[in-house]
């Protein structure tokens, strides 16, 4: 499995393990309004389909903590809308990116390889404690 550490400044695709769908930005430009909804659509090689990764604090422990931007809008970061810790919180792209936001603050916990898709990971916002997930475990685009 790969250290969380080794994760900083890469830049990702976040597959979902059930649907094999892209976590993307719904977006096809590059600066999107604040709250644009971040889902799941099939992996179609987007740059609204790639994240890049930065740690924030806690860089060398076991989980640090990263800000996530979008590739394709690289002002707007993952974002748990309005910091709530509700189930079915929506996830947004949102300006920002520093570590004073906790709502674009996450903890990427390793799961194991996940054949030739690569590692299994798990994103827990640092504050609320929710994970990033489909709703209702939707498989369909949006």
């Amino acid at each position: 499995m790969i250290d969380p550490n080794d994760l900083d400044g890469r830049t990702v695709c976040f597959l979902n393990f059930a649907t094999g769908n892209a976590m993307t930005l719904d977006t096809q430009v590059d600066d999107p309004s604040d709250g644009t909804k971040v889902h799941s659509w099939v992996l179609n090689g987007n740059n609204n389909q790639v994240w890049k990764l930065k740690i924030v604090d806690g860089k060398g422990t076991e989980t640090p903590t990263f800000v996530i931007g979008n590739k394709r809008a690289p002002g707007k970061f993952l974002d748990l809308y309005h910091g709530s810790s509700s189930n079915n919180t929506k996830i947004t792209g949102w300006a920002g990116g520093t570590e004073g936001n906790y709502h674009q603050l996450w903890n990427i916990q390793t799961r194991g390889n996940w054949a030739d898709k690569g590692q299994i990971v798990k994103i827990q916002n640092y504050n609320a404690g929710t994970f990033v997930d489909l709703h209702n475990g939707g498989s369909s685009n949006g």
